[in-house]
C-alpha cells in the first residue's frame, strides 16, 4: 500500500547557501580527523532547517549501523542532488573525500554567485514592470475618467480609444 504524500518543493526546502555551509564544513571536520558521524551530528545540531538537521542525523545513524556516505546520501533526494551524491561515493572509492567536498563547495558558490546574478538582472525589469501597471491603473482610474468628463463638457464625441477604455 502507497501512501499519497503531497509535498510544495518550496516548502521546507534546504537553501544552497546552507547546503554550501554544510559541505565547507564537513570538509574542514573530515581534515580535522573527526570521524565521518560525529561530524554529521555536530552539523546537524548548527542547522537552521529541521529537514535538514533531521536527514543529517538520519544519514549519520545509517553510517554507524555499516551503510557508505554515499547510499546514505541517496536515501535524501530532495536535499542531495545526484551529482553531489556521485561525487561523494568518487571520494570515499577513491580516498579523496576531502578534495571532492571542497570541489563540491567551490561549485556551488560558483552556483550561488550566478543565482545571485542573475536574480540582480532581473530586479530592474520587474521594478519597471510593476511601475507600468501602476501608471497604466492611475491613468485608467483618474485621467480617463476626467478625460471623458471633459469631452461631455464640450459635448464632443470621444475618440473610439477613450470609448474603448471608459
Amino acid at each position: 500500500r502507497k501512501k499519497f504524500k503531497i509535498s510544495l518543493p518550496f516548502l521546507g526546502r534546504v537553501s544552497l547557501t546552507e547546503k554550501m555551509m554544510f559541505t565547507k564544513n564537513l570538509q574542514v571536520m573530515i581534515a580535522a580527523g573527526i570521524s565521518l558521524p560525529r561530524a554529521l551530528g555536530i552539523l546537524a545540531l548548527q542547522t537552521k532547517s529541521k529537514k535538514f538537521e533531521k536527514a543529517l542525523f538520519n544519514v549519520a545513524e545509517e553510517i554507524t549501523r555499516g551503510k557508505s556516505f554515499s547510499d546514505s546520501l541517496q536515501k535524501h533526494p530532495d536535499i542531495f542532488p545526484e551529482l553531489f551524491i556521485s561525487m561523494v561515493k568518487v571520494g570515499e572509492e577513491a580516498g579523496t573525500l576531502e578534495e571532492v567536498l571542497k570541489t563540491l563547495t567551490q561549485q556551488m558558490e560558483r552556483e550561488y554567485e550566478l543565482k545571485s546574478k542573475i536574480k540582480g538582472a532581473m530586479i530592474y525589469p520587474a521594478v519597471i514592470i510593476c511601475a507600468m501597471i501602476g501608471i497604466g491603473f492611475l491613468m485608467l482610474v483618474m485621467v480617463v475618467p476626467k478625460l471623458a468628463e471633459t469631452f461631455r463638457d464640450l459635448n464632443v464625441e470621444l475618440p473610439p480609444t477613450t470609448k474603448l477604455l471608459q
